[in-house]
């Protein structure tokens, strides 16, 4: 009965593998940009490594590359992170990320190399990569209003968060060295589980808007009348006129609202800001017309003690955080930085 467990669990993991393999092929030959490609193969090497490293066939007999499976199988749900935030066109602060790949690593080793530290790591890993699935999830849920490729909103709700649930039941329930016959029975189970995730990502990867992952969406192109229909042309003068009015100066602003003033279902905005103008988030829309205008009054003689925070708070922003991120993000150095240089 075991050894029928255990080819039945070598042949699932093998074709889990494979469609891994598959997907990643998929992403390198595409044109999506160098980033996604890195994040995916991250993604996909970590998955990898974890259907190896908990294989009762394979890693047993993996001889010196035990240890690199074990790191692949560790470090999975921080890649699988990175991914989703690349995939969502999440900032991730450098800081941030090197930090999360130096504590996955220092518990890997501790893991490896010191049995006797072993479980007093293996809690704290586990909890970490809760916290990483749970804001993966997070970021799925709350970005999804603010999301203007349709067919992203789609994954924020299918791909991520079905993938998402796998690893975070995988980080939860699966320790390591588990191959009594219930471990292996979920083991099996978590294995067909990967296998049918990672078919999901193909299929979906294979019928996916390119422009979801492309390397460049031709925001900075001028919008010519002939690249809109009729009715595209009267909502894109209708928009031109509410954001040179400082429309965008709304406090939390959404594409349903903004949808709803300008009299248009929310799909139609989405549409034109996304793949007439190539912003990908509503967010990154406002904050185009935000910055300009922060610009302009940072560099106004005027405007030299009115403090950054009430400029923020008189553009829309909810808090001083997200416009020193998105002011940043946009020129490069803070707003007082560039007040400074400005008015110098």
């Amino acid at each position: 009965m075991t050894e029928n467990f255990l080819f039945l669990d070598f042949g699932i993991r093998a074709g889990a593998m494979t469609a891994m393999f598959l997907v990643a092929l998929i992403v390198l030959f595409s044109r999506a940009k160098l980033a996604f490609k890195v994040a995916i193969s991250l993604m996909i090497m970590g998955g990898i490594g974890h259907l190896m490293a908990a294989s009762p066939y394979i890693f047993p007999n993996a001889g010196n590359l035990q240890p690199v499976l074990k790191f692949w199988s560790q470090t999975a749900v921080l890649w699988f992170w990175f991914f989703a935030l690349t995939l969502f066109d999440e900032t991730i602060p450098k800081r941030l990320l090197t930090g999360l790949c130096v504590i996955f690593a220092a518990m890997w080793f501790i893991i490896w190399t010191l049995p006797e530290w072993r479980n007093a790591v293996i809690v704290p890993h586990h909890l970490l990569s809760i916290i990483l699935i749970v804001h993966i999830i997070w970021l799925a849920i709350s970005g999804l209003r603010d999301d203007l490729i349709e067919s992203r909103r789609r994954l924020r709700i299918w791909l991520v968060i079905t993938i998402g649930l796998i690893v975070l039941s995988i980080s939860v329930s699966i320790s390591d060295g588990y191959w009594s016959s219930r471990q292996l029975g979920w083991g099996i189970f978590s294995a067909i589980a990967i296998l049918g995730a990672a078919i999901f990502a193909g299929l979906t990867l294979l019928g996916i808007d390119q422009n979801l992952i492309a390397e460049d969406l031709g925001r900075d192109k001028p919008l010519r009348s002939d690249d809109l229909s009729p009715s595209e042309r009267v909502l894109n003068e209708k928009l031109l006129q509410y954001m040179e009015s400082g429309y965008y100066t709304t406090s939390g602003l959404t594409v349903r609202a903004f949808a709803a003033e300008l009299g248009v279902p929310d799909h139609k905005l989405r549409t034109l800001i996304n793949g007439k103008l190539g912003y990908t988030n509503f967010s990154s829309f406002l904050n185009h017309y935000r910055i300009e205008k922060a610009k302009e009054q940072l560099a106004h003689p005027d405007f030299v003690d009115v403090p950054i925070f009430t400029l923020a708070m008189d553009l829309g922003y909810g808090s001083l955080a997200p416009f020193n991120r998105a002011f940043r993000e946009e020129t490069g150095m803070s707003p007082s930085d560039f007040r400074e240089r400005a008015i110098a």
